[in-house]
C-alpha cells in the first residue's frame, strides 16, 4: 500500500473506533512545521490505547498534543502521520484549548481531560493528561490547597503537556521541580500496551523510577494518559517585593546578599523593560518602574512573620531605589497571572522566536547582560533556578521603532490575566529569519554552555532550518537515552526525531 492508502485505511479504522468527531482528515495544526496526516481525539484511556495499537500495527508515527501550546518546541519530527489530541473534540479556538472545563470529579474511566481521583486530606490528585492546569488550580484552591505548578498559559496548557515538556514557572524555587511534584504516571506505549509507575504517596520509591523518566521525555517513550501529583496547603500569607533596578550591575549587586542570606524566597524573577511593556495593563501597573529599568520580583510565602522578615530584609538589601510591596491577595494573583501570559503576549507582539536558556547561577549574569544589550529581545529570568525565557524578533528592533520596548499600544493589546487560550500554533507567515539571528543564537548558546547550561528553541522558527540545532550538542547520557527509546519504542513511532539527539 502507498503511504496515502495507509493513512486512508487508518482513518477509516480510527473513525470506527472513536466515533463521530474523533478523526479529522485535514488537521488545522502542524508540529514544528510538519503537517500531520490525521488528527485524532480519543475520548478516554481505552480509546487512547486503541489508537496507539492501530498506529503500531500500521507503522504510523504519532505526535501527542494537548492544548497545542508547545507544538513548536524542539526539533521537527521526521514524520507525523497522526496528531493525537488529549483535549475535548470541540476546541474553543485554533490553539486547541479545551472547549469545556474538565468535569470535577470524574469516574476512573472518564474522559482524558477529567479528574480521576482527588484526595484533599492526603494532598494528592490524579487527573487525565488533557486536564487544563487552570482547571486543576481552581479545583484545589476551593479546598484551601494549591497545585505547585505555574507553567506559561495555564488556561490552555494541559497537565500532560506540562509534564512531558518539563515546563515549569518561577515558583519552583520554593515548590520543587516537576519531578518532585509528580508522584505517579500512567502511559500507553506505541503498540497499545499500558504501563504505570509510582503511586499516590510521596514515599513510593520502589523499583525503577519510570515516573521521573517520563517527566520531560517529550512523548518519545510513551503517551501519558494519567498523572498523579502532590498538592500543598495554600500559604497562609503571600507577598511580593518589587524593586526597580537601573542596570544589570545593580541587579546582581542586590542578588548577592539575597543568595548569601538565610532567606527562602518562593521566586526571584527579573523582568526586562521590553517585556514589562507587553504585560496586561493591570500587571504592568503593579510592576511599574521608570522607563528602561529592570524589575525584580521577590516572592515570599508562609507564616506572616516569616513573610514580613523577607520583606524587611529585601528592603534593607535594596536600599535605594525603594522596594514596593504587593500583599493584597488579588494583586499578587494578578502579577502571577500576567507573567504566565508572557509566552502568548510576546508572540502576538511579533517576537516569533522563543528560547529557553538554562545555566548555573554563576553563569546567569553574562547571559542576561547579553540579552539586556540586544534590541531584538525581551526576557523573563528566574534568578533562583538559573533559567530564562527569551523572545527574539528578526530585524534591528520591534516593528514601530528601534527600541526593545515594543509598539506604543502593545499593553492595551495584551490579553487579560483571565483571557482564553492564546493561539500559538497557527503560525504567522513563515519567512526566512534575519541572518543576524543565527550568529546571535550561536553566541548565546556558547555563553550558556560555558556557564554549565544549555539553550533550546521553544518555538520553531525558520532559523532552525538554516542549520541551527534546536537542542544543541549531544548531552551527557545520550547513549542511555537512545537505549531507553529503543526499549520503550523500538519502531521509533512516537514523536520521531523531536527530542534531543534526534531521538
Amino acid at each position: 500500500m502507498t503511504p496515502t492508502a495507509i493513512i486512508e485505511a487508518a482513518a477509516a479504522r480510527l473513525a470506527a473506533l472513536l466515533g463521530p468527531g474523533g478523526v479529522h482528515a485535514a488537521p488545522a495544526l502542524d508540529v514544528a512545521g510538519v503537517r500531520p496526516g490525521l488528527e485524532v481525539f480519543p475520548a478516554d484511556r481505552d480509546q487512547l490505547a486503541a489508537v496507539l495499537a492501530v498506529a503500531g500495527e500500521l507503522g504510523l508515527s504519532v505526535c501527542p498534543a494537548g492544548g497545542g501550546t508547545k507544538l513548536g518546541w524542539g526539533a521537527a519530527p521526521r514524520s507525523c502521520d497522526i496528531l493525537l489530541r488529549t483535549v475535548p473534540r470541540a476546541p474553543a479556538s485554533p490553539s486547541g484549548g479545551p472547549g469545556t472545563p474538565a468535569p470535577v470529579p470524574a469516574a476512573p474511566d472518564g474522559p482524558l481531560y477529567a479528574v480521576i481521583e482527588y484526595d484533599p486530606e492526603n494532598l494528592t490528585l490524579k487527573a487525565g493528561v488533557g486536564a487544563r492546569v487552570a482547571d486543576l488550580q481552581a479545583l484545589v484552591a476551593a479546598d484551601g490547597l494549591m497545585l505547585p505548578l505555574d507553567p506559561p498559559l495555564p488556561g490552555a496548557a494541559t497537565l500532560g503537556g506540562v509534564v512531558a515538556t518539563n515546563d515549569h514557572g518561577p515558583r519552583r524555587l520554593r515548590h520543587g521541580s516537576l519531578r518532585d511534584v509528580v508522584l505517579g504516571i500512567e502511559a500507553v506505549l506505541a503498540g497499545g500496551e499500558r504501563i504505570k509507575a509510582g503511586g499516590r504517596t510521596i514515599k513510593n520509591v520502589t523499583g525503577y523510577d519510570l515516573t521521573r523518566l517520563f517527566v520531560g521525555s517529550f512523548g518519545s517513550l510513551g503517551v501519558l494518559s494519567a498523572i498523579t501529583v502532590r498538592l500543598l496547603p495554600r500559604p497562609e500569607c503571600e507577598a511580593l517585593a518589587v524593586v526597580a533596578l537601573p542596570d544589570m550591575e545593580t541587579a546582581f549587586r542586590l542578588m548577592e546578599p539575597i543568595w548569601a542570606s538565610q532567606l527562602e524566597p518562593a521566586a526571584l524573577a527579573l523582568i526586562s523593560p521590553g517585556l514589562r511593556g507587553l504585560l496586561p495593563e493591570r500587571t504592568a501597573d503593579l510592576l511599574a518602574a521608570p522607563e528602561g529599568m529592570l524589575a525584580l520580583v521577590v516572592a515570599a510565602e508562609g507564616h506572616p512573620a516569616a513573610v514580613g522578615r523577607h520583606l524587611r530584609e529585601i528592603a534593607g538589601f535594596a536600599g535605594s531605589p525603594p522596594t514596593r510591596v504587593i500583599d493584597a491577595p488579588t494583586e499578587v494573583q494578578t502579577v502571577w497571572s500576567g507573567l504566565a501570559e508572557t509566552r502568548g503576549l510576546a508572540r502576538r507582539a511579533g517576537y516569533g522566536l522563543e528560547i529557553k536558556v538554562t545555566t548555573s547561577l554563576s553563569g546567569t549574569r553574562p547571559l542576561l547582560e547579553a540579552f539586556d544589550t540586544e534590541s531584538r529581545a525581551v526576557w523573563l529570568a528566574d534568578l533562583g533556578c538559573g533559567t530564562a525565557a527569551v523572545w527574539l524578533r528578526p530585524g534591528d528592533g520591534p516593528a514601530g521603532g528601534p527600541d526593545a520596548e515594543g509598539p506604543a499600544d502593545t499593553r492595551s493589546a495584551g490579553a487579560s490575566a483571565a483571557s482564553p487560550a492564546v493561539d500559538l500554533t497557527a503560525d504567522p507567515a513563515r519567512e526566512p529569519a534575519a541572518d543576524g539571528l543565527v550568529p546571535l543564537l550561536t553566541s548565546l548558546r556558547a555563553c550558556a554552555v560555558r556557564g554549565g547550561g544549555s539553550l533550546v528553541i521553544v518555538r520553531d522558527d525558520p532559523c532552525s532550518a538554516q542549520g541551527f540545532d534546536p537542542w544543541g550538542g549531544p548531552p551527557d547520557g545520550l547513549d542511555l537515552m537512545r537505549r531507553l527509546k529503543g526499549r520503550f519504542d523500538p519502531a521509533g513511532l512516537l514523536n520521531p526525531g523531536r527530542n534531543v539527539g534526534g531521538i
